[in-house]
């Protein structure tokens, strides 16, 4: 059995419901690091599962040290985050999904580039590679693959993001010290079970404003499970307006914790759904819809992200 030593390097935090054996291909991408085991640990945060994650879990925990299990019975995936972080005995965090698998040199590359980059820096991530259930359809262009949380490519260099750039949560590793800075992960944001309300992004933006410099390293790749359901136009278009209802949540919570936490003001910017354009005739909603011009589509989904912006920002949308 491997033994880890007192005070891991780094921690990587798996946040996990009913998925057990995707998860099992996560743990197994873990325990091929090339990253010395006294140097790491592994959180698995159940957050409520009814199949036999616990049962799966254990074969890993049983014959690595290193690797931990902890049920948190209250739903939502920000809430489970969270739980991870207060386990975690490491100053860096590493988070990726039950879903992706991450490349063999995934935390040695993370633990590289804290280490070269001083304190300032509180998030580091990379790329994530889709592997597709289902075929990918022509019309699934590369825009919409960050939808997705997969294809980025900002840079084929390693940089400090650019202004319009982000990190994606299924491969970003924080410092400890920024996630307390800004109260953790937004429990009443993000998903739970299988709505699509989002809150991605509010914790980076948060540590954004707090002072803290974001990194973006190509090299650092997982690959991200990418299931049949969601390579359909149907899907998209609901993810879409969802997204755009989650964002003017985001937006209010980032504004709201700013205050609280006495961060500096980020510039004052126009409101997103002031520039929506409306549709004003039935033949204009039924485009949003239709499926047969498939170079239409990524207007369309921006058109349903705005909508959701706008209908939730005047109150149309409420509850989670």
């Amino acid at each position: 059995m491997n033994r880890p030593m007192q005070a891991p390097e780094i921690s990587a935090v798996i946040c996990t419901r009913d998925r057990a054996a995707l998860l099992a291909n996560c743990l197994r991408g873990l325990e091929q690091q090339s990253l010395a085991f006294s140097r790491f640990e592994v959180h698995v945060i159940d957050n409520g599962s009814t199949d036999d994650t616990a049962a799966r879990t254990a074969e890993f925990t049983e014959r690595n040290a290193n690797f931990h299990y902890h049920f948190e019975p209250r739903g939502g995936l920000s809430i489970a985050r969270n739980t991870g972080a207060r386990l975690s005995r490491a100053e860096v965090i590493a988070y990726t999904d039950d879903d992706a698998v991450p490349d063999p040199s995934w935390l040695e590359r993370l633990c590289e580039r804290f280490r070269q980059y001083p304190a300032e820096v509180g998030i580091i991530g990379g790329d994530v590679v889709p592997v597709w259930e289902a075929p990918r359809p022509a019309w699934l262009v590369d825009e919409l693959l960050r939808p997705l949380s997969a294809g980025l490519k900002w840079s084929t260099e390693a940089r400090f993001l650019r202004p319009g750039e982000w990190l994606v949560e299924v491969n970003s590793a924080y410092r400890k010290s920024a996630l307390e800075r800004v109260g953790g992960f937004p429990e009443n944001l993000g998903r739970m079970g299988s709505m699509l309300l989002s809150g991605d992004g509010a914790i980076n933006l948060l540590i954004e404003q707090a002072g803290y410099l974001l990194f973006y390293d190509p090299q650092i790749i997982v690959q991200h499970h990418i299931p049949a359901s969601r390579v359909t136009t149907a899907w998209f278009r609901r993810r879409s307006f969802w997204q755009g209802v989650s964002m003017n949540k985001l937006h209010r919570y980032i504004e709201e914790m700013g205050r609280q936490l006495n961060l500096p003001a980020m510039p004052t910017k126009s409101r997103h759904w002031e520039k929506i354009s409306v549709p004003t005739s039935a033949a204009a909603w039924a485009d949003l819809f239709d499926d047969t011009d498939a170079g239409n589509f990524l207007d369309q989904v921006y058109q349903l992200e705005s909508l959701g912006y706008l209908l939730e920002s005047q109150s149309v949308i409420v509850g989670r």
